[in-house]
């Protein structure tokens, strides 16, 4: 997994398992014509291209755009209300308590309070 953004002019990468990476900058390809990870390499040891829809979404096309509905077993959890508040989706589950969901960069924030501790978490999905 990598988290991606725009840091002004150019695209970054960020991989949570590579300790104290930070933000590197993404590799264009110009024989593909698409960018490519900084840390990851295919076996020939060029730089690993980026998934199309990631790539996609760097260029600007929208979220929900590149997302696609897919049916699964898992049901989407009841819960009893949904309000927008403060630039924020909170989500009032029947069996999980509430749980506030917020823009920021990428697909967003999960912000979590379990017990008075707050925790935040970036959404990410998986082709």
């Amino acid at each position: 997994d990598a988290y991606y953004r725009w840091n002004g002019s150019r695209a970054e990468e960020k991989r949570p398992e590579i300790r104290n990476s930070g933000w590197l900058p993404l590799v264009w390809d110009p024989l593909l014509g698409t960018y490519c990870s900084p840390t990851m390499c295919l076996s020939d040891g060029r730089n690993r291209p980026l998934p199309n829809k990631v790539c996609a979404w760097l260029r600007g096309r929208s979220i929900p755009k590149l997302v696609s509905i897919k049916h699964s077993m898992e049901a989407t959890p009841p819960y009893a209300s949904l309000r927008e508040e403060d630039d924020q989706l909170h989500v009032a589950y029947k069996q999980h308590g509430e749980v506030r969901y917020r823009r920021d960069g990428g697909l967003g924030i999960e912000i979590d309070t379990v017990n008075g501790k707050v925790t935040e978490k970036n959404l990410s999905y998986s082709e």
